[in-house]
């Protein structure tokens, strides 16, 4: 404990040499007490060894896996050493223990942009657009990667829903314009 607290003491006064030594040797004697390991692996992180960091959080997420503060820093952790299929499974279990979200699901939707998987990009946009079915932005992302992936009349069906939820949005009329130019509905698309 003393060495634990001497770490902290070492890196307030910018010696972060002796405090890494500190915290390194009380993990070598207690290598069970979390909060050494927690200190150690942020020695690493301030150090940008994040594979060292990934280690250890590794660790402590075996033994508490829906710990959402050991997932959050572990997902950072992850976009960093762009461990991309590691970090959707991290997302996932994230989003397992909070919801949806927007923020998670265009973390995942980019990393499948990586990684080539359109499929998984278009299921990821379908499952936020359910998820929050009275959201036209969400909506009107969904109708776009439609459109990108040739799927027109899908992308039909939302812009006549975005339509129904907000008939006053003028981006929505531009769209259904669009599609309605693509059909060759040239009076459909005028009015």
């Amino acid at each position: 404990a003393s060495m634990y607290e001497l770490s902290a003491l070492y890196a307030k006064k910018g010696l972060q040499e002796k405090g890494f030594e500190m915290i390194e040797n009380a993990v070598a004697l207690d290598s069970t007490n979390k909060w050494y390991q927690i200190r150690l692996a942020d020695f690493y992180k301030q150090n940008y060894d994040y594979e060292s960091f990934v280690n250890i959080y590794s660790k402590l997420l075996e033994n508490e896996p829906n710990n959402l503060e050991y997932l959050e820093v572990y997902i950072d952790a992850l976009l960093h050493l762009e461990r991309h299929e590691e970090l959707i499974e991290k997302l996932n279990v994230f989003e397992d223990n909070v919801g949806v979200n927007e923020y998670l699901s265009m973390q995942k939707i980019e990393i499948y942009k990586l990684l080539g998987k359109k499929d998984k990009v278009l299921m990821e946009m379908e499952k936020l657009a359910e998820a929050y079915p009275y959201e036209t932005r969400y909506l009107s992302m969904l109708a776009e990667m439609y459109v990108q992936n040739k799927r027109e009349k899908e992308a039909f069906e939302i812009y006549l829903k975005i339509k129904q939820l907000n008939p006053e949005d003028p981006y929505i009329n531009i769209s259904l314009m669009e599609y309605y130019q693509k059909q060759g509905d040239i009076d459909k698309a005028f009015e």
